[in-house]
């Protein structure tokens, strides 16, 4: 991954969420304010290269999300459809970059999980990029690691 994929990986992240969240949102530089409530969700990324794609999403834009991706009512949603919609849109982003990444790969099962699980599965990678990009519902944060050993959680 070299520098130059920073700007591609930010497009990927806008077009995720105008396509799931239909949002536009532009690119922020502070990633999230601390305390925001958000939905976080990860799918492993397998073969000649190992990493993990994380996206943050708050939880007011995520119910937005809800609302226009899963047609339900704003008062129906549930944490579930939380979580789907931020399963959904980390598969899109994942799919997406791993056009980028060299090939043949493949592409986990989304989970939702806590920060402190983030860490966890994190703990033998490197954080190769963070971006994060935003409306004035919420932001939506995409961290691409890079596993240092073929082990991928």
């Amino acid at each position: 991954m070299t520098p130059s994929h920073a700007n591609e990986i930010e497009q990927i992240a806008q077009d995720a969420v105008a396509m799931t969240l239909n949002r536009e949102v532009v690119p922020v530089i502070a990633c999230r304010p601390q305390g925001d409530p958000r939905v976080i969700s990860a799918i492993g990324i397998r073969g000649a290269w190992n990493g993990l794609v994380v996206v943050d999403i708050s939880t007011a834009l995520a119910h937005a999300g809800a609302v226009n991706m899963l047609r339900l009512a704003a008062e129906a949603i549930t944490d579930r459809d939380l979580r789907e919609v931020a399963d959904e849109t980390v598969n899109i982003v994942g799919g997406n970059l791993k056009g980028l990444l060299p090939r043949p790969s493949r592409l986990s099962l989304p989970t939702c999980l806590t920060e402190h699980e983030v860490v966890e599965r994190t703990a033998g990678c490197d954080l190769l990029e963070d971006t994060a990009v935003g409306c004035d519902e919420g932001l939506v944060r995409v961290r691409l690691f890079a596993r240092r050993t073929a082990d991928v959680a």
